[in-house]
C-alpha cells in the first residue's frame, strides 16, 4: 500500500474509532515488535552498546522532529531536494545496508530493495 493510501486508511480508521493494527507510536511499535520477534532477534535489533547513550540521543533527536500538517496549501509544485555533504540531492531518502534484517523476516532484504 502506498503512503497516501495508508495515510487515508489510518485517518478514516481513526475517525471511526479504529486504531492501526501496527502502532505508529515509537514506544508502542517497539513493544509490538518485541511480541513478534524471537528474544535473540529483539535483543540484537533493539539493543545497544555500553550505557546506551547513543540510543537515547537517537531517540531524543527523532523526538525533536514534528510533522506539521499544511492544510489548504498549494502543493502543485513540490521540491524535496536538499543539500547533503555539499552535494544537491533530489530526494533526501537514504537506505543503508543492515546485516541482520533476516532476523526480523526472511524476505526483509528483498522488501527493502523493493522499497528503494
Amino acid at each position: 500500500m502506498r503512503g497516501p493510501e495508508r495515510q487515508q486508511e489510518i485517518y478514516l480508521g481513526g475517525v471511526s474509532g479504529r486504531k492501526p493494527r501496527i502502532p505508529t507510536d515509537a514506544v508502542k511499535l517497539e513493544e509490538h515488535a518485541h511480541k513478534l520477534l524471537s528474544e535473540e532477534a529483539f535483543a540484537y535489533i533493539a539493543g545497544g552498546a555500553g550505557a546506551g547513550r547513543t540510543m537515547v540521543a537517537n531517540r531524543d533527536g527523532f523526538d525533536a522532529w514534528h510533522i506539521v500538517p499544511r492544510i489548504l496549501r498549494d502543493v502543485g509544485e513540490r521540491d524535496t531536494s536538499i543539500e547533503l555533504l555539499g552535494k544537491p540531492q533530489e530526494f533526501p531518502f537514504v537506505l543503508s545496508p543492515i546485516g541482520v534484517l533476516e532476523m526480523a523476516d526472511p524476505q526483509a532484504d528483498l522488501a527493502v530493495a523493493r522499497a528503494a
